[in-house]
């Protein structure tokens, strides 16, 4: 890549260029939570604020006020504009001074967590320099595809800044990313019927066509008719309806939302099954990697599956509780 680049430039035609690919990020949030600016506007003669600056080091962390009530201030400014004991400060040479009201949105402080937590307790500087050699970069993130361009690059930039500053060894925070796959909607069947309800096979159907499917052959109208597992059975790679064998219908999951229906709700799956029959689920649905569907009764053949190894180990086995440790060769 250098040696094309140097080539180019030679010839006149072409340059190098740096492009970053930073989405403006809208920092200052009108609200409550999040992390405060250090910054204070010291009052002027005339009583108004002037040029901003930053606090000492000595006032720092600067923290929200402990408040029972942050509502709107009712103007253009914060709901901390609206408590005066926190926003009246005083600097180190004895002038009266404003603080921002405005805070940070929160990425401020996720955008570096992976080092606070390799020091947790430091309460002179962000990470101690000697553990942060010691431990970064991070060997693997694992994260979703829709972190690439806004937290991962974020903190990426961070990290650059806090590089150049001094304050880590790496130029990268993170080794290696793998974005897990999507858990999708359970796979949702569509059967297509004339205009006289004859039923009308997938393959001969036009999805894409502007106002609607149409039968393919004739360019008739057909409609969408959503039909259950049970009014199916399988043949070959597809599904077919089971009173009518020649009707392919088509077989499709598509990403969870509330506007489709299709949102499964761990805390039931959970409470219907268990913990470990839903994580043992997720653990059996193929490379981290891939998009996968959600089955409730895949879910439910694993807790089965549990079902009978606990009545097997446990209940009818030689490792029956007993009210005595297990002997090595038990276990």
């Amino acid at each position: 890549k250098g040696a094309e680049v140097r080539f180019l430039e030679a010839a006149g035609a072409g340059r190098a260029r740096v492009t970053f690919r930073l989405r403006d990020w809208l920092f200052s949030r009108q609200r409550y939570w999040g992390e405060p600016f250090p910054i204070a506007f010291p009052t002027g003669p005339d009583g108004r604020p002037g040029p901003p600056m930053p606090l000492p080091e000595d006032q720092l962390p600067l923290t929200l006020p402990d408040v029972e009530s942050y509502q709107p201030s009712g103007t253009t400014e914060g709901p901390l504009s609206a408590i005066e004991s926190w926003v009246q400060c005083t600097l180190p040479d004895g002038r009266a001074a404003r603080r921002e009201t405005n805070t940070m949105p929160q990425w401020a402080g996720s955008c570096w967590y992976y080092l606070r937590f390799l020091d947790p307790e430091n309460p002179g500087a962000p990470v101690d320099p000697e553990v942060e050699r010691y431990w970064m970069p991070v060997d693997l993130y694992l994260g979703g595809a829709e972190h690439a361009v806004l937290h991962l690059l974020y903190a990426r930039f961070w990290h650059k800044v806090l590089y150049d500053c001094g304050v880590v060894s790496t130029k990268e925070p993170f080794q290696r990313l793998v974005n897990q796959g999507l858990i999708l909607g359970p796979v949702e069947h569509t059967a297509f019927r004339g205009e006289g309800g004859e039923g009308v096979s997938a393959q001969f159907v036009d999805e894409e066509r502007e106002g609607g499917p149409v039968d393919r052959r004739s360019g008739v109208a057909v409609t969408a008719v959503r039909v259950s597992e049970a009014e199916l059975v399988k043949k070959g790679d597809a599904f077919v309806l089971k009173a009518e064998p020649e009707v392919r219908v088509v077989s499709r999951a598509v990403k969870m939302s509330k506007s489709r229906g299709n949102v499964v709700n761990p805390d039931d799956v959970v409470r219907a099954v268990g913990a470990d029959a839903l994580r043992l689920y997720l653990m059996f649905l193929g490379p981290l990697e891939q998009v996968k569907p959600w089955s409730t009764t895949g879910v439910e053949g694993i807790s089965r599956f549990l079902n009978r190894c606990w009545r097997l180990v446990a209940l009818d086995g030689a490792l029956a509780p007993a009210g005595t440790a297990p002997t090595p060769e038990q276990l």
